[in-house]
């Protein structure tokens, strides 16, 4: 439908380097899968604005998609998802200048990690910590 749409014109956007008209096709996006109540459209929708605004360095908002994809994945009992997160926010912090506050995030994340290890792409979430840290 339409946000699914407006996912592949942000794609072809981001693609022709075109940052802000991606970022606006995202939230398009992100706006109709919140009415669609449609919860794994909404996490690709965030994860998406996450990286296009850190290509644009605003981690103030970085900050603010990864709450809402934190709070899904907690919701949904998705360990995976919530360790993606996790990473995610320590990233930011360390770009907004929070490097001790990062270090604890991703150590957060890697008892989480250690926690649920029932899956490869845990294990690949939890090598990621130790590479950022």
């Amino acid at each position: 439908g339409e946000a699914t749409c407006l996912q592949h014109l942000g794609a072809l956007q981001s693609y022709l380097g075109n940052t802000q008209a991606s970022v606006k096709c995202w939230l398009d996006s992100l706006n109709v899968r919140r009415e669609l109540g449609h919860t794994k459209g909404l996490k690709q929708c965030l994860e998406q604005l996450c990286l296009m605004y850190s290509r644009l360095e605003d981690y103030a908002r970085v900050s603010d998609f990864v709450a809402q994809l934190l709070d899904i994945a907690r919701q949904q009992g998705d360990a995976e998802g919530e360790a993606h997160a996790l990473i995610l926010s320590a990233k930011c912090q360390h770009n907004l200048g929070g490097a001790h506050r990062a270090i604890q995030t991703l150590q957060s994340c890697l008892k989480l990690c250690k926690e649920h290890s029932k899956t490869e792409q845990l294990l690949v979430r939890q090598a990621e910590c130790h590479i950022t840290l």
